[in-house]
């Protein structure tokens, strides 16, 4: 399974419309989408409506926990870029029978000082 973000074209009048520099089509609606590495298919999607204040973790986090409920106990391994990798998250995963893969940033506080870059 695979964690990642796919930003929609949209130039409609929306509230959660989201704009990213980076991409080729600059605004447009933000979904999280678990996809199946096999088939190729979506099996779960979520369209982010901007901040809630209601979430008490990492926004990472949370969307791959909201993505991820329905493969609970299946032993599954899920893949994901930085945005999403975190020791908590590891953890989390671990107590539902699930494993991850994914890049981390070298300034994280979980990477201990001597495995991470050094300038010159």
């Amino acid at each position: 399974m695979s964690v990642d973000e796919q930003l929609y074209p949209f130039n409609g009048r929306c509230c959660f419309v989201q704009y990213t520099l980076s991409k080729a089509s600059k605004y447009g609606l933000k979904f999280w989408i678990l996809a199946d590495s096999c088939s190729y298919y979506i099996s779960n999607v979520e369209l982010y409506a901007g901040k809630d204040d209601s979430r008490t973790t990492a926004l990472g986090e949370h969307v791959v926990m909201n993505l991820a409920a329905h493969l609970y106990n299946s032993g599954r391994n899920i893949t994901f870029d930085n945005f999403f990798t975190s020791l908590q998250l590891s953890r989390r995963l671990e107590t539902k029978q699930l494993t991850m893969v994914g890049t981390i940033r070298p300034h994280r506080r979980e990477v201990p000082l001597p495995m991470r870059g050094h300038k010159g």
